[in-house]
């Protein structure tokens, strides 16, 4: 009795892992957009920041030309790695300095 309780209990398991695997499916499917191009890409990629945040973001953190890069690279990553969110979602409702939202669809990617 105590194995097939256990065999039961590891069916359960097993079923409750299946089902929030396909709920987390569900979630990223509904959260994903099609591109001009035909490409399925989550939502939250299609994001990007206003140049008048950056230079508030600049400003805010104290960050000079000299600054290396892995230094902000390493701000961002402090600042986004308990959410998971990238800095953009994490300022979706947010304003700039020009009272403009910080956050909208993206227009230019610069790397």
């Amino acid at each position: 009795a105590l194995a097939q309780r256990a065999a039961l209990i590891g069916v359960d398991e097993h079923a409750r892992a299946m089902v929030a695997e396909a709920n987390r499916k569900a979630d990223e499917e509904n959260s994903m957009i099609l591109t001009r191009a035909g490409t399925k890409i989550q939502t939250h990629l299609t994001l990007g920041v206003s140049l008048t945040f950056l230079r508030d973001f600049v400003d805010a953190a104290s960050i000079d030309a000299a600054r290396p890069t892995a230094e902000v690279v390493t701000l961002v990553q402090m600042m986004t790695a308990r959410s998971g969110k990238s800095l953009a979602e994490l300022y979706v409702n947010a304003r700039a300095s020009d009272g403009q939202l910080a956050v909208s669809e993206a227009t230019v990617f610069v790397t």
